[in-house]
């Protein structure tokens, strides 16, 4: 099926800004979403005859997107926001800290390592998998669990650090 340029121009106008906010609800600053967004519409136009179904255009592009970020992240391309409000909160010197080192104690190393891959290298949950000899879902349940171990820890020392 070929898309046309009136179907695709409208379905860009409908669904770019939801591609930059799918890739920023995924943590991608607020440039990198955008350029990863509009680099993904790019490449979804050069590649509209692979697309089967013109309803599922946005997703697809969605796809393309969060791929273009994850390539270009390991590729190095990443950019500090500084003026970015949360990244700048957390290096002022009287910001909030995250005990990183402590936290991950509660964590395998095979869990870390795979922690990393997600979260650090931008791997997917079917790369990461691959990496370890495990099923997709194996490595998202644990990743599950590995959450829930950071929250309560986080919780615990929110409580412990509170004024009585």
């Amino acid at each position: 099926m070929n898309i046309t340029r009136a179907e695709y121009g409208r379905a860009y106008d409908a669904s770019h800004d939801k591609t930059v906010h799918f890739l920023m609800a995924r943590g991608v600053p607020a440039q990198q979403a955008e350029d990863a967004a509009q680099a993904a519409w790019t490449r979804g136009w050069e590649k509209r005859a692979t697309l089967r179904k013109i309803g599922s255009v946005a997703g697809w592009i969605n796809s393309i997107a969060l791929n273009i970020f994850r390539n270009d992240y390991r590729r190095g391309k990443r950019v500090d926001q500084l003026d970015d409000p949360i990244i700048a909160e957390s290096v002022r010197p009287d910001g909030p800290r995250v005990d990183v080192e402590n936290s991950l104690k509660v964590c395998s190393p095979e869990d870390r390592e795979m922690l990393s891959e997600l979260y650090v290298a931008g791997y997917s949950s079917q790369e990461v998998a691959q990496r370890h000899g495990l099923k997709p879902s194996t490595v998202r349940v644990r990743m599950f669990r590995v959450r829930q171990k950071l929250q309560a820890f986080f919780l615990g020392r929110a409580e412990n650090d509170e004024p009585s």
